[in-house]
């Protein structure tokens, strides 16, 4: 479970290797004593040259990564601490790594057959049309699919799209600096979208909500209203186990993510 809560709540990329490294340079310069030779001081510049190079934002996500590892994996920190069982520290860590990357695919995988439904403003009164079939060839997805290109659609042209559904067709340039209209608040997610105001709605979509909810809470929350307390879960979610009480950026970035896969 550890390993799979890292890319949802910290870091979908993460390296633990890296993690570890980085965090373990950075408890070494914080024990900087006056008593040095000059072969310590040397070691030291070099440990000060990798940690600007890493930067002061990615060395704080790997310190949250490694302070969660302490309280939810202790073991792997113990054998970090023995070099008699890093043959042991090893195999665990690369178990880990290897979870990390499933997650992503499996998250992945679960949205698929449901991602239609998902994506209907109101799905109880008026499904995707055409019908999203998961098992379809990708042609008929994405920017291919009339109402998943609303979705896709940079915010910033929605309306041009709106307007005009045909402009679509190679006038518009997507790329990954253009936010996508489904991350904004609307039954057409970005339709109020205010260039001067682009906090506005962020992250707010009901698609972006519904995938969180799927992953974090229980697929069967996905279309509820309010908190979803109504539901009754078998098992417990992924937030209660990771004690997960309240929903921040990093949640609702992976989710984003899910959704433009």
């Amino acid at each position: 479970h550890a390993a799979r809560w890292i890319p949802r709540a910290f870091d979908m990329y993460c390296n633990l290797d890296e993690v570890i490294k980085i965090c373990l340079l950075v408890e070494d310069e914080a024990s900087d004593t006056d008593d040095e030779n000059a072969e310590d001081e040397k070691a030291r510049a070099a440990h000060r040259k990798v940690l600007q190079k890493v930067g002061p934002e990615a060395i704080k996500r790997h310190q949250r990564v490694f302070e969660y590892l302490k309280e939810y994996a202790p073991y792997l920190v113990g054998l970090l601490q023995k070099k008699s069982e890093r043959e042991k520290f090893n195999s665990l860590l690369n178990d880990m790594q290897q979870a990390i990357s499933r997650t992503r695919s499996d998250d992945a995988s679960h949205l698929k057959p449901v991602i239609g439904s998902y994506a209907a403003p109101q799905p109880d009164k008026k499904v995707i049309d055409p019908p999203i079939n998961p098992k379809a060839s990708k042609d008929r997805l994405g920017f291919n699919h009339p109402e998943l290109t609303k979705l896709l659609c940079p915010v910033r042209q929605l309306r041009t799209l709106l307007e005009d559904p045909k402009i679509m067709s190679g006038s518009i340039q997507v790329t990954a600096h253009k936010w996508p209209a489904f991350l904004y608040s609307g039954d057409i997610p970005g339709q109020d979208f205010n260039p001067e105001q682009i906090q506005e709605g962020f992250l707010r979509g009901f698609l972006v909500e519904r995938v969180r909810r799927h992953i974090f809470t229980s697929p069967s929350s996905a279309l509820c209203t309010g908190d979803g307390g109504s539901m009754r879960n078998t098992r417990a979610s992924n937030a209660k186990i990771h004690g997960m009480t309240q929903v921040d950026a990093h949640h609702l970035a992976y989710a984003a993510v899910q959704v433009s896969h």
